[in-house]
């Protein structure tokens, strides 16, 4: 499978533009015969400073999901997008997987951060999709600092981790060293290729974007990176790996975590 991570610029609140700058990166990876395309968080939409300019931008006459769908039929593309959505009068924060005219999944994040927790409300569900052949577990941002995320997708099979970001304020190069101090050890942990694309641009506040993308392979090496948001990173990804590390006596640990997360419930630990 080959793999792109774009970190795509976000105009905020503006949809028809976010989605021009989607079908053209779309249309450049789908001339390099990419097959799958990952998207920063709320890459469509941009980020918000409140309720307000959510709600606004939910009352825009365009249907996201219908275009996106159009995309990946037209461009022969998988592709993950986001945007917020409204469920009973509750805001969260999506991401989306599309796939031969067809949207194959959808993350709401679970885990909040900064002025987040005053607009958005947190999900309470951890899945994974299939899509062209691979098994793609979705995070958004903050829910890639927690590896327990990571592990339960890994055991519910996931090969891909796509990882959305919005992450402000750094330069690139301090960007690009903080990914690289826990994403590897997401890849290496849980037998996963790790691919990962922040927003470029200017958040709300003024606050810039460090456009990083970045792919690792399930030993943490890093296949991939850049400092340039327009400049993707692709990779190949060879998902037969992941089943001979597996078969690996030495190369896979995942079964371990769950032993030992029954024997401390059967053996609580002392207190001294």
């Amino acid at each position: 499978m080959k793999l792109s991570a774009i970190a795509m610029e976000s105009i905020p609140g503006d949809l028809l533009t976010n989605l021009k700058g989607l079908e053209s990166n779309l249309m450049e990876q789908a001339n390099k015969e990419v097959d799958l395309c990952i998207f920063p968080e709320l890459n469509l939409s941009g980020t918000f400073a409140t309720r307000e300019e959510v709600d606004e931008f939910l009352k825009q006459n365009s249907d996201p999901i219908s275009t996106c769908r159009h995309l990946s039929e037209k461009y022969h593309i998988a592709f993950t997008s986001g945007w917020p959505v409204v469920e009973h009068d509750r805001f969260y924060i999506a991401q989306f997987l599309f796939e031969k005219g067809e949207m194959v999944g959808f993350h709401k994040k679970t885990h909040l951060a900064g002025k987040e927790v005053q607009i958005f409300t947190p999900a309470d569900r951890i899945d994974v999709f299939r899509c062209n052949g691979a098994v793609i577990g979705l995070q958004l941002c903050l829910e890639s600092h927690f590896p327990e995320i990571s592990a339960i997708q890994a055991q519910k099979g996931a090969q891909i981790l796509a990882i959305g970001f919005s992450s402000p304020r750094e330069s690139g190069p301090e960007k690009l060293n903080r990914f690289l101090r826990f994403l590897p050890a997401r890849a290496y942990d849980n037998n996963c290729f790790v691919v990962a694309a922040n927003q470029s641009g200017e958040n709300p506040s003024g606050h810039p974007f460090a456009g990083i993308s970045l792919i690792c392979g399930p030993k943490g090496e890093v296949m991939s990176q850049s400092e340039h948001p327009t400049h993707p990173v692709t990779s190949d990804l060879d998902l037969n790996h992941l089943k001979k590390i597996k078969e690996s006596s030495m190369g896979w640990f995942n079964d371990m975590k769950r032993d030992i997360i029954l024997s401390e419930q059967n053996h609580p630990s002392h207190k001294y």
